[in-house]
């Protein structure tokens, strides 16, 4: 993976972008992208190159910078698949010079400082971030996580330029903050002289080129100043506290972690596996870890492929302007493909959610060009070897029984394969407690055995109520009651999810619908107040939506009513419970189970999943009368009134 897509100086590209010459740019960054795996056609951005490369190649001729050098496309350390638009590279008294620039071309924009995003842009292809706050990020990652460029060492800096906009129709992003007033620009004679200014501040009319070469050679390196950070932050004991057990497998991966960096192992690499039931800790002591080896000025990462919960982990990073650079500490799994970080691998690499790792890494869209794939398959190169690649210890913390979705790969005995074969040490670890569900060891037992066993009778516990409801209206009826706002409705995924046509809630669609009840899927996107998908379990308006496995797998909630659809039914016996994968409106795992018949247990660990979210008690709801009629007989009133 290419860090930029094209690298000269400011002359070179302003005559590469003039009409006649500008195809042949465009296509020399159409084809890197595709050598890469990503679609021939830049995924819609061409149209939006054509108008906004030549404006930034006039103003930056104009500002002076002909031998600034300038980068397009440019990837930064930790940012997964995203790429800035343009970064302009140069000097100011001697000192390296960064400048990221996102290109808009919005014509006008609107600042809603209540929902923190931008309104009234007309764009196809667009995000509702702050332009400028878009440039900062990346210009955030490449002072934080790359070698020779951190705060006393280089300045790096960010801007937006909205070059078909005049000030009056983007007035109002300038009041999102000092930086977004000082630093977006429009495209009028105003717009342009006071970015013209802008730049001619921030960089001397010299070489540049050097720095931009340097900014392409430069290794991956977390910043002295993130590590502190970092190390404050992870292993707070009031936020994120510890049980003996839990610190026990933090001080045993610390033992590994110093007798892999001891020059005299044997080996200097290892594979950590860490077993465990939901609600044992695993994420808590994943940010421990991050803490500790951060403290000791190590470099650290936390990965996962549950996109849910690395957006919570990156909110909880980005509550303060101190703690937000450590945002870029949390990692999609999927983002280490890029050879570059193999060459300056991570001291530790721990990994959440684990058995949620793909077998391949998809490196754009939904999957990969057959060049691609056929080269990952005859290299052997996994998503799990591309993780081992990236970190000296790699720690995967892993729970088979919640391997959900149809991607899902990952098993322990995959894992300690790949060390075999890479040469590395293997550990496994098990965490035996579990704190969700009251703690209740005999309602998990009673979960596994309900949709994976034989089914036993719930004898109730003094910590955790069971709870069985006749209707649906009875189960929302029962949920609304407790009290507590933390509660959930959850659903096997057996009624399709509908795109909203409007952006009125009153006209969502209500898809999840039983007789004469219904309530909406959670959203993929935010409706008015309504939270998306990624912020569904957080915000207390998520109620008023029904959650999947999708959601809130890795989350807990005092109270959670559950829906048992017809996915899951009684087996030919009328004793047990089988999954009926025909019944599954989650379309991969359909064909995924056509292909590998043991991809339709992933339902039953799907309701695992679904029935322990909650810590104080929980409502079953089944649709299948005769998987009612079993449930009635497992759970008694007596164990009712018992929990």
């Amino acid at each position: 993976m290419s860090k930029a897509r094209y690298e000269g100086t400011v002359r070179d590209f302003f005559e590469q972008s003039r009409p006649g010459a500008l195809p042949t740019l465009l296509a020399k960054l159409k084809q890197k992208a595709a050598l890469e795996g990503a679609a021939p056609a830049l995924t819609g951005e061409e149209g939006s190159w054509i108008n906004s490369l030549p404006t930034i190649a006039e103003l930056l001729m104009e500002a002076g910078l002909a031998k600034a050098g300038v980068l397009l496309e440019y990837n930064p350390y930790q940012a997964g698949n995203g790429r800035a638009d343009v970064v302009v590279t140069g000097t100011k008294n001697s000192q390296s010079v960064v400048l990221v620039v996102e290109l808009k071309q919005w014509s006008q924009a609107t600042w809603n400082a209540e929902a923190q995003k931008v309104t009234d842009f007309q764009a196809k292809y667009s995000t509702s971030r702050h332009p400028y706050r878009q440039a900062a990020d990346y210009a955030a990652f490449i002072a934080n996580y790359t070698e020779g460029f951190e705060a006393d060492l280089a300045r790096v800096e960010a801007c937006a330029f909205l070059h078909n906009a005049n000030e009056e129709a983007i007035q109002t992003l300038r009041t999102a903050g000092a930086d977004e007033a000082s630093n977006t620009f429009s495209g009028d004679a105003t717009g342009r002289l006071r970015f013209k200014t802008f730049l001619q501040e921030t960089m001397d009319p010299s070489n540049g080129l050097d720095v931009a070469r340097d900014l392409l050679r430069a290794k991956f390196l977390q910043s002295a100043n993130i590590l502190k950070v970092a190390a404050k932050t992870f292993q707070d004991p009031e936020a994120f506290p510890l049980t003996d057990e839990q610190n026990s497998v933090v001080d045993r991966i610390l033992d590994i972690v110093r007798e892999v960096q001891d020059p005299t192992a044997a080996k200097n690499s290892a594979i950590v596996v860490v077993k465990g039931a939901p609600g044992s800790g695993k994420t808590w002591i994943c940010l421990h870890l991050m803490g500790r080896l951060a403290a000791a000025q190590s470099q650290v990462a936390f990965a996962t492929n549950s996109t849910a919960l690395r957006q919570t982990l990156t909110r909880i990073a980005r509550q303060t302007a101190a703690t937000r650079a450590i945002a870029g500490m949390v990692t999609s799994a999927r983002s280490y493909w890029n050879t570059d970080r193999w060459s300056s691998p991570l001291d530790l690499l721990v990994v959440d959610e684990a058995q949620r790792i793909s077998e391949f890494t998809v490196r754009t869209g939904h999957a990969n060009r057959r060049h691609v794939q056929e080269h990952l398959e005859s290299k052997g190169i996994t998503q799990l070897f591309e993780l081992k690649k990236s970190a000296s210890i790699v720690v995967l913390m892993i729970d088979e029984g919640q391997a959900t979705t149809a991607s899902d790969h990952l098993t322990s005995v995959q894992a300690r394969d790949l060390a075999t074969l890479v040469g590395s040490d293997f550990v496994e670890l098990e965490l035996t407690e579990q704190h969700r569900s009251g703690g209740s060891k005999r309602y998990e037992e009673w979960v596994d055995s309900l949709v994976a066993g034989t089914p036993q009778t719930w004898s109730g516990d003094d910590n955790f109520t069971v709870e069985l409801v006749e209707t649906p209206e009875e189960m929302e009826e029962s949920l609304l009651s407790k009290d507590s706002e933390s509660k959930r409705i959850l659903a096997g995924f057996t009624w399709a999810w509908q795109k909203p046509t409007s952006p009125d809630v009153a006209d969502l669609p209500r898809e999840v619908a039983i007789g004469e009840w219904s309530m909406p899927w959670n959203l993929q996107q935010p409706v008015a107040d309504l939270p998306g998908k990624d912020l569904w379990a957080l915000t207390p308006s998520g109620q008023g939506q029904v959650g999947s496995v999708f959601t809130a797998q890795g989350f807990e909630f005092d109270y959670c009513a559950v829906i048992i659809g017809p996915d899951l039914r009684l087996d030919a016996t009328g004793e047990k419970l089988e999954p009926d994968v025909s019944a599954s409106k989650y379309r991969k795992l359909v064909t995924a189970a056509s292909k590998n018949a043991s991809k339709v247990d992933y339902i039953r660990n799907q309701y695992r999943v679904l029935l322990t979210r909650a810590m104080r008690g929980v409502i079953i709801y089944a649709v299948d009368p005769d998987v009612r009629e079993l449930l009635r007989e497992l759970i008694t009133k007596e164990a009712e009134s018992d929990g």
